[in-house]
């Protein structure tokens, strides 16, 4: 009888353990599943809201400063995974002082199209085109004016949309601000 009971005692135990381990590995997975639900709509959310702005912009034959602004506000309100939303316009080289005229006369005083060089931003060197920062969500973060055709790396994503005719994101970086001095 005592063998009995401890073999019936030991069998409850590890039945009870089995059920306990596998009560905690379905916690797990649920957690887990949690999490990526959470992040491919974080991501969802993300896509439609870069597609939403790239949409606005294509539609929008002389996009304001205070537009893109506003839109990009209430669009980042909703997208809590971008941290920056840019409007990066492509301007041919014998375009530049024209656009940058437009630029200050459309509240951006001050306005160049710069480039790193070092840790200093200086007037782009001659290219056949330029594609500086324009417009950003929030500005306060942004380098107004920086002209991202300095890097090939940056520039891939870029020439990715235009081929696409949609928003494609571009690889990670390090952000550069507009608190950097002028040359």
């Amino acid at each position: 009888v005592f063998s009995a009971g401890l073999s019936a005692t030991w069998y409850i135990y590890r039945t009870a353990q089995g059920i306990s381990a596998l009560r905690q590995q379905e916690q797990l997975q649920a957690a887990g599943k949690a999490i990526t639900d959470s992040f491919d709509l974080d991501l969802v959310r993300s896509v439609e809201a870069v597609r939403a702005t790239s949409l606005m912009i294509e539609n929008q034959q002389s996009l304001r400063r205070a537009e893109f602004v506003g839109f990009g506000r209430a669009v980042m309100a909703h997208a809590s995974a971008l941290s920056m939303l840019e409007w990066q316009p492509r301007v041919e080289q014998a375009q530049v002082a024209q656009f940058e005229a437009r630029a200050r006369d459309a509240g951006l005083p001050g306005f160049r199209v710069v480039e790193p060089e070092g840790k200093l931003l200086r007037p782009v060197k001659p290219r056949a085109d330029y594609v500086p920062v324009l417009y950003a969500v929030p500005e306060s973060a942004a380098a107004i004016g920086l002209d991202m055709g300095f890097n090939p790396e940056f520039m891939k994503s870029k020439y990715q949309a235009r081929d696409r005719r949609q928003p494609v994101a571009s690889v990670t970086f390090p952000i550069i601000s507009r608190q950097s001095e002028l040359v």
